[in-house]
Parts: structure tokens; C-alpha cells; sequence
């Protein structure tokens, strides 16, 4: 099969609809063959914070994300996809070209021959700079970030936030009472 293979960026704190609904357009897109899903941060969760940002920011390990991504794609999705992680590094912080993060998923993706889906510039431009094709992709519609999912899972029963996670994930943030563990991290 012709064609590229279309890498995807975040935390996926949690995996929500607006995550998936990305996905799928990548999936559509004719000239990728493969998807590389990169789980950002891995490194982070709740029993180890991330100390450039608040707690709260990553409640889930990265076991817990790769699960929700999982159940959430499968059988969603016709092109072959796959997850890797990657930790965040210490001089994303100090370098502006993030070259050592930049690298890292480069490693992970296991090849320099394929794109990046990516609207926030600081991120276009570390993986242009390493000769890493980037697209945008429109935002509108697809649902709240996962900031406010996260919000909504701690405050609010849980009818009115899982509506934005698929029931797969609902079900699953549920068994792993995500709710009482956002709470305790705001």
C-alpha cells in the first residue's frame, strides 16, 4: 500500500469523541496508510506529577489512555494504527525547537517518512524545523477539549460527562472511578 504514515499527538487525558472524530479523519485521508497514535507525556499520572504544570492535567497513567485509545478505535477505524509512547523531556522546556522530544517521537514512530497532524504552532514548527511534514486539521464541531471533559467528570454526574467519551470509555472511566480521582487532583 502507497502512502504515508500519519502521526497524531497528545495526552488523551482522557480519550474523548473529539480525539476519535480526529482519528477518523485521518483514517480517510487517502494517501495515509498507517496511523502512529503518540501518547505524550507517558511519564506523567497521578501518583507522579508532571512539574511544569498542574496536577490535574494528567490524572490517567499512560496504561489507562493507551486503554481508553483502544477501546475507543476499535472497529471504528479501517487503516492499521498503533500506539507509542513518549515521555516528555527535560529540555522541552528550555529548548524552543524541542529537538530531543522531537527525536524521541521520531524514534518512536520508527521512521523520518511521515506526517504529523498537528493545529498548535509551537509543535508545527519543532517538527518543520526537523523536516517533518505537518497538517492542520479543522477543530470546529468536534466537541470540548479534555480539559473540560476532565472538569466535567469531577463535578458533574456522570450523564452529562459522558457524553463526550464513547460509552467504551464512559464504562471504563467509570470501573476506574475517575471521577472521585480528578476530584481529589483539583
Amino acid at each position: 500500500m502507497e502512502g504515508l504514515t500519519a502521526a497524531y499527538i497528545g495526552r488523551f487525558q482522557p480519550f474523548g469523541k473529539h480525539h476519535r472524530k480526529l482519528v477518523q479523519f485521518i483514517d480517510s485521508r487517502p494517501d495515509v496508510k498507517g496511523i502512529v497514535i503518540v501518547k505524550g507525556g507517558s511519564q506523567w499520572n497521578d501518583k507522579n506529577y508532571d512539574p511544569y504544570s498542574s496536577p490535574d492535567r494528567n490524572p490517567f497513567t499512560a496504561d489507562e489512555c493507551c486503554g481508553m485509545i483502544n477501546l475507543s478505535l476499535k472497529s471504528r477505524i479501517k487503516k492499521p494504527y498503533k500506539i507509542v509512547r513518549v515521555a516528555d523531556t527535560k529540555s522541552k522546556m528550555t529548548d524552543p525547537l524541542w529537538k530531543e522530544w522531537v527525536e524521541a517521537v521520531i524514534f518512536a514512530v520508527g521512521d523520518r517518512d511521515f506526517l504529523v497532524y498537528v493545529n498548535e504552532p509551537h509543535t508545527v514548527r519543532a517538527f518543520e524545523t526537523a523536516g517533518i511534514q505537518c497538517r492542520s486539521f479543522l477543530i470546529e464541531n468536534l466537541g470540548p477539549r479534555a480539559t473540560i471533559i476532565r472538569d466535567k467528570i469531577a463535578f458533574e454526574p456522570e450523564d452529562e460527562w459522558s457524553k463526550y467519551v464513547d460509552p467504551e470509555v464512559a464504562g471504563y472511566l467509570k470501573r476506574i472511578n475517575a471521577s472521585e480521582r480528578v476530584r481529589r487532583l483539583l
